[in-house]
Order: C-alpha cells, then structure tokens, then sequence
C-alpha cells in the first residue's frame, strides 16, 4: 500500500482511506477524492454559502425599502385624494345650511369630477331623482335637501346633470378667492366617516364642518388661534363659544363634543376627534384635535406631524392615560 497515495485521499461518503495502487478499501467504502481537491471543494461550497447568504440579506434589505417606499407612496396617495374646502376666516361655514345638510353636501362633493366639478357616481352623471341611494339618506329626506342646496345655489343642476359650486368645494387645482382660505377635505377618510354612521347622526359631523374655520391648518385643533405652532399656546375654545358658533345650546354643542370624541369609525375604529390634554371632564384649557385624515390645511410634512400627534393621544386613550 502506498502511504504517501493514501494520506491525500479520502471518501465523499464515509471519509474511509483508500489504496490507490491495489484498489482496496482500507476502512469503510464509498468513491474517494484526493484530499487537496475535496479541501478545495469545501473552501468552494462555504464561499458559495456566504455568497448566497449576502445575497438573501441583500434581498431582505431590498424588501424592506421597496415595503418602505410603498408606505410613502400610499401615504402621498392619501395626502393627494381630496377636495378643496373654501372658506371664510372666522366666519361659520356655510351658515346658511343645517348641520346636517352641510355634511351631506361635503359628502356629495366627494362625487366632483377632477376637471369639471360634475357629480358622477359610479362612472354616471347624477341626478336629481337617483341621489337617494349614494346619499344613503330617506327618498323624502333627499328631495327636500337637494331643493335646499340647490335654491341656495350649492350646488346647480340640470336635467341630467349635477354640479358643485366650486366656490365652496372643488377638486384639482386650488381655487384661489380673495378673503378665502382653504382646507383639504380627504375623500377616503370623511367617505368612511360618512358612510359609518347612521343618517340621524349625519348633524354631528356637520358640527364640525362648520367649525372649519376656526380649524388650526397645521395643529388641526379648533381654536381661534389659526396661526399659533404650539399646541400648548394656542388655547381651545370654550363650549360656551362653540354653541354660539354652531347655533345650538350649551348642553347639544356638549353633547356633540362628547359624542364626537366617542365616535369610531371605519373598519380600524379610528377616532374622529381627540382633547388634549386627555382629561376632558373639566373643559378648561381643553384643545380638540381632529383626526388629519378627515380634514387638514398644512403641507405633508405638517400633515405627518399632525397624524403622530393624534395617534400619540389615541395611544394614550387605548392605555387609560389622562
């Protein structure tokens, strides 16, 4: 048996020496190698193994951006799918309007044709007679409040086709008016909003609307701060005030507040409105903020600060903090 053969060979399946010059199996059986290529080929799988194991981190890596970049895309969609609200500063909105004819036409707005303002429903024009059914409100109920917003010029209609004012709400480009401001009224959000609750409460969130201008467009607080930065210095406003704002007395503009604080909605049982601080037994220096997701007048990076403060106080709520 030649030593020096046998020292550089080894079996792939049992690691058993061979006699290369007699063909013998000294220990064991099984097909052999020399021993320096059988070290090659273990340096070769183990490079073979790192390559493959950078590789799946590199894919995990790649995941996770495209995964993250896929969160801001959706969130710019959301920050992009809304209705312009116009408005005058520190003037009720719409008070011509009941409160709960207000928030029917802000959902009916949601139906506004990018370019042209008409109201489609499902790829179809609108009329008058078939708005009971997207509206999810009574027959009667519908023809009574369509006459309204009509003869109030809210809206104008022929006979087979539906226009909102684009003084009040439009889509596309920002229509700028002398005296005006404007707010974003997010459609996937309020629709969701809407489409929650039954009709009877439909006044609760035109409460809100009406109190649109009395919105911070970057805190998203009502306050008749509108152009404060800092929660804490901004002050809230009263409920004494608020009835006067919204025409009705100090138990319903309570009533409401309190109503609108416990409203969940949606699918996430997301919040429309929170108080900070979270205590709001006693009203005093009590700020109401609202859910950015209905309503916002800032900029992405406002609206980003704005939905972390808000779930921060939900956050706070689902923990029982006050």
């Amino acid at each position: 048996m030649n030593n020096e053969i046998i020292k550089h060979c080894v079996s792939m399946e049992d690691s058993s020496l061979i006699d290369l010059q007699n063909n013998q199996k000294i220990k064991g059986y099984g097909i052999f190698i020399p021993h320096d290529i059988h070290e090659k080929r273990k340096e070769n799988c183990k490079k073979a193994f790192d390559y493959y194991k950078r590789r799946v981190n590199f894919l995990e890596n790649r995941v996770a951006f495209l995964e993250s970049q896929l969160g801001i895309i959706n969130e710019k969609k959301e920050f992009k799918n809304y209705i312009w609200v116009h408005f005058k500063s520190q003037d009720v909105f719409c008070p011509e309007l009941k409160k709960q004819d207000l928030a029917r036409l802000a959902y009916l707005a949601t139906f506004a044709d990018y370019n042209t303002n008409e109201l489609v429903y499902k790829g179809i024009s609108l009329e008058k007679k078939h708005l009971s059914k997207p509206m999810l409100i009574d027959p009667a109920v519908c023809c009574q409040w369509v006459k309204n917003i009509v003869d109030l010029k809210y809206v104008t209609a022929t006979n087979c086709n539906m226009y909102i004012n684009p003084r009040i709400f439009n889509r596309g480009s920002k229509k700028q008016r002398k005296g005006f401001n404007s707010m974003k009224l997010f459609i996937d959000g309020f629709c969701e909003l809407y489409e929650s609750i039954k009709p009877s409460d439909h006044y609760k969130i035109g409460f809100l609307l009406k109190l649109i201008p009395f919105i911070n467009p970057i805190l998203n607080c009502l306050s008749e701060n509108i152009t404060g930065t800092i929660v804490d210095h901004i002050g809230g406003i009263s409920i004494d005030r608020l009835s006067s704002l919204a025409k009705c007395s100090y138990s319903q503009a309570y009533r409401i507040i309190n109503d609108l604080l416990d409203i969940l909605y949606g699918k996430d049982n997301k919040r429309v409105a929170v108080v900070i601080p979270m205590d709001y037994k006693s009203w005093d220096n009590k700020i109401v903020m609202l859910n950015p997701e209905l309503l916002f007048g800032g900029g992405l990076e406002e609206y980003d600060k704005a939905k972390i403060l808000f779930q921060n106080s939900v956050n706070k709520i689902l923990q029982g903090v006050t």
